[in-house]
């Protein structure tokens, strides 16, 4: 569209920012006053607080981290759990406001995201790899938490087993679509609502701890994380050899190695398409570059050999394009904004004069 229509949502004297919407579209998620998690409901627009503020300290705007599960009945925070310093990853129930501690550990976690089938909850961390030093200098890899133990059995086949597993939930899946497509009777509307089906995500939170695994092969600074679609594959921004790309791991091939070549100097921001194809990276100085990703994700029923990318580099694993790499394209746009130079002096001397006066006073 050339023309977006904006309204306001919420104003009032407290410091409200980084909104994120829930699937279902009824509720967003918000940060107040820079420490504290509240939630809208965006039809009788009541506010509830889920994360108080003395369960969070936020060092700079936009670094509290927290996302919705696919079927909006969750929300993962990154928070400070039982009054310590260190971040943990909880689990907070949308509609009572309960949280649950789901890392439970002496370690740095934060950047929770749900995998897009509901099975788990994946964060990064600094458990593994090197130590920091003064509180910078750590490692991170990237952690899956599957939500139950069948979550997890599923994760952990061997490679037959699994595809053999998925040959048969496919084939139940073509049987169950005829099925209802005679009973449809052709209408359109019902075939939309089962291509829009939205997974249940189902926690059990006994022996959550029993259910985590290690996604990442090698601990390396890390800027940000992306799980496929199907949940087989983490792309991943990483400093290796003092630049930074974006690489991908497939644990259960047990293949790692570099699918987009960056060189860059600070960590990449990463997007997936909706339909998993395509990767966006927003690079150090705000650049938005575009990767098609889709034949490198794919999770190919007949294995693919061993393989070396451009450079003679072995590919680390079977499958996944043979090692290939994908070619980053900038993102063309043109836009006209015009700019009140006062205005926009006023609006920062303001922001920062408020922001020093309740941060740091």
């Amino acid at each position: 569209a050339t023309l977006i229509a904006e309204e306001t949502l919420l104003a009032d004297e407290r410091e409200t920012f980084q909104p994120v919407p829930s699937p279902d579209g009824k509720h967003l998620a918000f940060v107040r006053d820079r420490d504290e998690i509240c939630v809208m409901d965006l039809i009788d627009q009541s506010i509830r607080t889920l994360v108080p503020a003395d369960l969070n300290y936020s060092y700079a705007d936009g670094d509290l981290s927290f996302s919705w599960a696919p079927d909006s009945r969750w929300l993962a925070v990154g928070y400070l759990a039982n009054r310590s310093w260190i971040e943990q990853i909880g689990i907070v129930d949308a509609a009572s406001g309960e949280i649950r501690d789901v890392t439970l550990s002496g370690y740095y976690e934060w950047n929770p995201q749900w995998a897009p089938d509901g099975r788990a909850l994946t964060f990064a961390s600094n458990r593994h790899g090197q130590r920091s030093h003064g509180s910078w200098g750590s490692e991170q890899d990237v952690l899956a938490l599957y939500l139950t133990q069948e979550a997890y059995d599923r994760a952990i086949l061997p490679e037959a087993e699994f595809d053999r597993l998925r040959a048969r939930e496919e084939k139940a899946k073509k049987k169950a679509t005829r099925r209802g497509g005679d009973e449809a009777d052709g209408d359109d509307e019902a075939e939309d609502e089962k291509e829009e089906h939205v997974p249940e995500v189902r926690v059990d939170f006994e022996n959550m701890e029993r259910r985590l695994r290690r996604l990442s092969m090698h601990s390396a600074p890390m800027s940000d994380f992306v799980m496929a679609k199907d949940g087989e594959a983490c792309l991943y921004g990483a400093e290796m050899d003092g630049k930074w790309d974006v690489w991908m791991v497939k644990p259960r091939a047990g293949e790692t190695r570099r699918v987009v070549r960056l060189g860059d100097d600070r960590g990449p921001d990463l997007e997936l398409s909706k339909d998993g194809k395509t990767l966006f990276i927003r690079r150090h100085g705000g650049r938005i570059v575009q990767a098609d990703v889709g034949g490198i994700l794919e999770a190919e029923g007949k294995r693919g050999r061993r393989g070396r990318n451009d450079d003679g580099e072995d590919g680390g694993g079977r499958g996944g394009g043979g090692g290939r790499e994908a070619h980053a394209e900038p993102v063309s746009f043109r836009a006209e904004l015009e700019v009140d130079v006062d205005a926009e002096r006023n609006h920062l001397f303001e922001h920062i004069w408020r922001q020093a006066r309740d941060k740091f006073y």
